[in-house]
This record gives structure tokens, C-alpha cells and sequence, in this order.
């Protein structure tokens, strides 16, 4: 089963059933355009690609609209989830606590942040500095302390290494410039739901998570806004 929203993530989150997703996986923006803004001057859109991260309107968040953003998705995923229920969300590095913030405010219970290691990142600037390489991941339960993980009975790390999405997979994605890659996102879903189950993305984007969330047996509930994502998602989450 899979139902998709286009419309804004807050909004459709708010019609959600209380305690009725099991699992939240979402990249939401970072918030980072304007910082870009600030580092390059005047220069700065001539200085990136024109699908950049930095030119990306979805992403020109102020530091205190992604703090209200954030304690609105946690305040609405804290309602939306089952109780011993999980959440996974992507971040930068900079807003780590923000996240933080907002997730315990809204009554969820902190696991543990973890790292995403891109092993094919683009190699911008590698001769003046470090490849940006990383990314964090927070992971919340509601009212539990423990909560749903396939481990096996086998050590799992917080680092997670794979890469970014490439090739064929990335033209399904339309290019998306923070698409993450089906292996990483099928990493969390395995993890920490079980088929039958119900995900929930309100940032899909092009609905990676969704193709994740379907190949494994779950139910998938994505929402995006941006009209161009959606019409991306859509098709791509039916051939499913």
C-alpha cells in the first residue's frame, strides 16, 4: 500500500492518525542556503551549479525558520507514531542540535546520532580541501527505549557507508542534487520496521524512501510539495 500527498509536510501530517506510522525516514532541508550566501558573497550563485544545494530554493531556510520547522515535524511525528514506534531524519552537521532540540521537546526519546559516509562524494575543491564526505542522521523512539531492530543479533554501527546515488538510479531520481541512494534508505527500513508495516516520509523528494519502503514489504505514506519532486515520485513509486 503506498499514498502520497503533494502538498506541504506539516499540513499533511497533521491529518495523520495519531499512533499509526511505525517508522519515520525523512531528509527534510538542511537549511543551508543562506549560509552559502554568506560564504561566497555577492559571487555566489556563479559559483555553484545551477542544481546545487545553494541555488535550491526548497532549501532557503533562515536559522530560525528550520528551528520552527523542526519543532513542528517533531511535535507532529511524536503524534503520528506508534508508541515504541521510530524516526530517522537527515542533517547537516551544523543543525545536529536543533534536531536535537525539537525532537526532545516534543517528548521523543533520543537514541543516538549517526553518520552517513558518501564513498563516492563529488570531488569538489580536492585539492584545497576536505571532500565533503558525511552526513548525520538522528534516530528517536516514541515513549520506549527500545524499539524495533533487526540487528540479528550482530553488531550494527552508526557509521553507515554506501553511495550516493549514481547512474540509472539517479536519472530515476531525476538528479535530485540531496538524493539519497535506495541501499541507504533500505539500510534504516530493514532495520528498524517490519513488512506490513507503515513508513512515512513528509520530505520525499523524488520518494526514495518510498522505493526502499515498498521493495521491503511495507506500506509507504509520502508528502512533497514541490510540484516538479512529486511529479518524479509519482510515477516512479507505481512501478514499484
Amino acid at each position: 500500500m503506498q499514498k502520497i500527498f503533494h502538498t506541504d509536510a506539516i499540513e499533511a501530517m497533521r491529518g495523520l492518525e495519531n499512533g499509526s506510522i511505525d517508522l519515520i525516514l525523512t531528509d527534510p532541508p538542511y537549511g543551508l542556503q543562506p549560509h552559502a550566501k554568506i560564504r561566497g558573497g555577492e559571487r555566489w550563485v556563479s559559483s555553484f551549479r545551477k542544481n546545487s544545494i545553494n541555488t535550491s530554493e526548497w532549501d532557503n531556510l533562515t536559522d530560525t525558520d528550520f528551528a520552527d520547522l523542526m519543532e513542528d515535524f517533531m511535535e507532529q511525528s511524536y503524534r503520528a507514531l506508534k508508541t515504541g514506534g521510530a524516526m530517522v531524519t537527515f542533517c547537516s552537521t551544523q543543525k545536529t542540535a536543533d534536531v536535537l532540540v525539537a525532537a526532545e521537546k516534543a517528548g521523543l526519546y533520543y537514541k543516538t546520532f549517526g553518520v552517513w559516509h558518501k564513498t563516492n562524494p563529488l570531488p569538489r575543491n580536492m585539492r584545497i580541501d576536505f571532500l565533503h564526505s558525511v552526513e548525520m542522521w538522528g534516530y528517536f523512539l516514541k515513549d520506549a527505549k527500545t524499539g524495533t531492530f533487526n540487528g540479528e543479533g550482530n553488531p550494527v554501527h552508526d557509521f553507515v557507508s554506501c553511495p550516493i546515488a549514481a547512474g540509472k538510479e539517479r536519472r530515476a531520481g531525476g538528479g535530485h542534487i540531496a538524493q539519497k541512494s535506495v541501499k541507504l534508505m533500505e539500510h534504516f527500513v530493514r532495520l528498524l520496521s517490519n513488512p506490513g508495516e507503515t513508513v512515512l516520509d513528509p520530505f520525499m523528494g523524488t520518494g526514495t524512501t518510498g522505493v526502499a519502503a515498498l521493495r521491503l514489504g511495507r506500506n509507504f505514506i509520502g508528502v512533497e510539495k514541490d510540484a516538479k519532486y512529486f511529479d518524479i515520485a509519482a510515477p516512479r513509486l507505481e512501478e514499484i
